[in-house]
């Protein structure tokens, strides 16, 4: 039986494997994520529009000067897939997950 040391006291792990299997966890763990991923597609999509919006008009406008304006939607899809995606899309995660869960602790 594994021991779980907690505030100075010594208590068994059997209260938390029963809350965790519990069929209400699992149901209030899956709306959580259906409220954090899926409700939360709108703003990174608006997010990642305008940030490609950006960056495809000042590579534009760098690359005209050396004849590479061709170039520009290889370039600013692969800067974003590659880099600047997953970060613009964890903190808007964030964003909107942390404000979720400070309106909710007014309740």
């Amino acid at each position: 039986m594994a021991w779980i040391f907690w505030e100075g006291r010594q208590t068994s792990s059997t209260p938390l494997v029963g809350c965790c299997s519990a069929r209400h966890s699992i149901l209030a763990f899956s709306s959580s994520s259906a409220a954090i991923g899926v409700k939360s597609f709108s703003i990174v999509f608006i997010t990642a529009l305008s940030i490609g919006f950006v960056m495809s008009i000042q590579f534009g406008y760098g690359l005209e000067r050396f004849g590479g304006k061709i170039y520009v939607p290889r370039v600013v899809g692969l800067s974003i897939m590659r880099e600047l995606g997953p970060v613009m899309t964890c903190l808007m995660l964030a964003g909107r997950v942390g404000s979720g869960i400070a309106a909710e602790l007014d309740r």
